[in-house]
């Protein structure tokens, strides 16, 4: 019997050994491929600075952080600060993981700080267990987020979900959503938007579902061949504001200036009172704001819903044969 005894205690240890040294080797794995990810910004041209990236959570997690990070674009336009980023995943699993971001973070544009500050602002992403690690799914989501800039409040959301689905590994065709829900403006636009105050402070809801088609995979490659996109479709948009509503579906392809063309069809509940609310916010000329009246009414009848198409093409955009004026760069 003492023998038996012996005999499992030496396979117990055997196995706390071979788990251990997984768990090890898996820890060292997962800290140099996110050293590998910050080379690559690096090689890109991005300035990478951080404290310490250490893993913890044996024996049954990889919980990997990261103190202290300052990443700056290589036009140096853009910085990034926060005191740490957590990469958390199940031992067993080490291809699903979760990122989880502070709650309080910089972001510096065009030399203008944003602070931002969220409740719950978390990713879950599933990468396919290959050596190029492509994303196969992200999920991020949050509870209540602000964005403020100099004390200035620039933006509120209650509640908010993005995700992202590989559809097609052959075409880099990714399915996409973003659904959002008491969205606030900061006071000034929604001034010019509404000066008469009619409408309520929040945007009730804000969803958008489509496809983003990439010339290049979303994978460890990333940070040096930067994906853009070549083709973009709406499948489904609404954009609920009081009494007012939006919606749209359409498609565009996308050139190598990020210059779209294709059109994307907008109806408008209440398209009287957002032809008004364009004038007021001098996003239609004074000038044309008759026309663009008359020819809706025509269009849309006694109806109080207008559909037209917004197309893009040759460089500027129109809506129907109302012209825009130049079209907007995707990238």
């Amino acid at each position: 019997q003492g023998g038996t005894m012996r005999r499992l205690t030496m396979i117990v240890i055997g196995l706390a050994v071979i788990y251990s040294t997984y768990w090890f080797i898996g820890a060292t794995q997962t800290e140099r491929a996110m050293t590998t990810q910050l080379d690559d910004l690096a090689t890109a041209g991005w300035k990478v600075d951080f404290t310490k990236l250490s893993t913890t959570g044996f024996p049954s997690r990889f919980d990997t952080s990261l103190t202290k990070i300052h990443l700056e674009s290589p036009d140096r336009k853009t910085v990034w600060k926060a005191p740490f980023v957590q990469a958390l995943s199940l031992s067993y699993k080490p291809n699903k993981i979760i990122l989880a971001l502070p709650d309080q973070q910089e972001l510096v544009h065009d030399g203008i700080l944003f602070d931002i500050r969220s409740t719950g602002l978390l990713a879950s992403l599933a990468l396919a267990p290959t050596s190029a690690f492509e994303l196969v799914t992200l999920t991020a989501e949050t509870g209540p987020l602000t964005v403020s800039s100099l004390d200035n409040f620039v933006f509120f959301i209650s509640k908010g979900i993005a995700a992202l689905r590989l559809a097609n590994p052959d075409q880099n065709q990714y399915d996409t959503y973003l659904d959002i829900e008491g969205f606030t403006l900061p006071d000034g636009v929604r001034d010019i938007l509404d000066p008469a105050g009619t409408l309520p402070k929040d945007f009730a809801q804000m969803t958008i579902d489509g496809t983003v088609v990439f010339d290049n995979p979303l994978d460890t490659s990333a940070p040096t061949t930067q994906p853009r996109p070549t083709q973009i479709s709406l499948k489904g948009m609404t954009i609920t504001w009081g009494t007012l509503q939006l919606s749209g579906q359409g498609q565009v392809k996308v050139d190598s200036l990020g210059i779209p063309t294709g059109s994307i069809t907008i109806s408008a509940q209440n398209w009287r009172i957002m032809i008004e609310m364009a004038v007021e916010a001098g996003l239609l000329d004074q000038g044309i704001a008759k026309t663009a009246q008359n020819m809706a009414a025509l269009l849309a009848g006694d109806n109080d819903e207008l559909s037209v198409p917004i197309i893009f093409a040759n460089g500027f955009m129109s809506l129907g044969p109302l012209p825009l004026g130049p079209a907007p760069q995707v990238f």
